[in-house]
């Protein structure tokens, strides 16, 4: 007897759908069990030698706490930006790198050493504009789907564990280690003042406020709704504004090619008539 050609096609779509549900199963258990090991490390206090030394030595430069949610709103970037020791190392060892090599000696050495110190600082604001820019953009959506979502009866758990597959880019991995903190500590106000302070941004801290707020008044549809309308709306005025700005700015760009043309044409022709007449004479 012949099977149907569907059959295996229904087998092997079967298939595929069970390994991607264990698949995802496992990805979200292996991302809880590293925030808890990250959670235990960060109460135990880490960082080893350079790092370690370098994490006291600078202690007097800012709260750790601080300089860790700086960090996170930058994306802890490699090398300099994984954690506070990594962060402190990498000004010292600038400092002394660019101080000796470039500086070398006197008021020089001292001028450089400290251009190098606070290099990674620059880095590190850089870092975090450009990330709150992408937190930004996708701050609409998250909006969007935690209001629908609580509005329509899902409890915070498992809108939290839904809301990193909407998302894109920083604010996925930010929504990840929200509902990591979440699911360890089931603490919803220390998770959310986390999430607030490693992104850093206003429209943020707004969201966080009707979130806790909801607990008690039970109206975080209007509230996520109007939030969400009201950064649209900012947003499109701010995208009105700066191609406004690029439309004001190209008369400008327009006189600085013609002079550039001229400098680069009309200067050696100049230059080249000067001297015929000069040897004719």
């Amino acid at each position: 007897m012949d099977l149907p050609v569907y059959l295996p096609v229904l087998l092997v779509l079967s298939w595929a759908a069970v390994v991607y549900e264990g698949w995802s199963s496992w990805e979200k258990q292996r991302r809880l069990k590293c925030f808890a090991r990250e959670f235990a490390t960060t109460a135990k206090g880490r960082g080893k030698g350079l790092f370690k030394a370098a994490e006291k030595l600078l202690g007097w430069y800012g709260s750790k706490k601080e300089i860790e949610y700086r960090l996170a709103r930058a994306g802890n970037p490699r090398f300099i930006g994984e954690s506070v020791g990594h962060f402190y190392a990498s000004k010292l060892v600038l400092a002394l790198v660019v101080g000796l090599f470039v500086g070398k000696e006197g008021l020089l050495f001292v001028a450089f050493a400290l251009a190098g110190f606070f290099f990674p600082d620059i880095l590190i604001w850089i870092g975090g504009k450009k990330r709150q820019e992408q937190v930004l953009e996708e701050l609409p959506v998250m909006l969007d789907f935690l209001r629908r979502s609580l509005a329509g009866g899902t409890g915070m758990p498992a809108a939290l564990a839904a809301l990193p597959e909407r998302l894109q880019g920083p604010l996925k991995e930010e929504a990840v280690r929200l509902s990591a903190y979440y699911n360890i500590t089931y603490n919803l106000d220390a998770a959310l003042d986390d999430f607030a302070k490693r992104v850093g941004l206003d429209e943020v801290d707004n969201m966080v406020l009707a979130l806790k707020q909801s607990e008690h008044t039970g109206r975080v549809k209007k509230l996520l709704y109007d939030q969400c309308e009201m950064l649209k709306t900012r947003m499109a005025f701010d995208q009105k504004k700066s191609t406004q700005n690029r439309a004001n700015f190209l008369p400008l760009v327009s006189v600085l090619m013609v002079i550039n043309i001229f400098i680069l044409v009309g200067a050696p022709l100049a230059l080249r008539l000067m001297g015929d007449n000069f040897f004719h004479h």
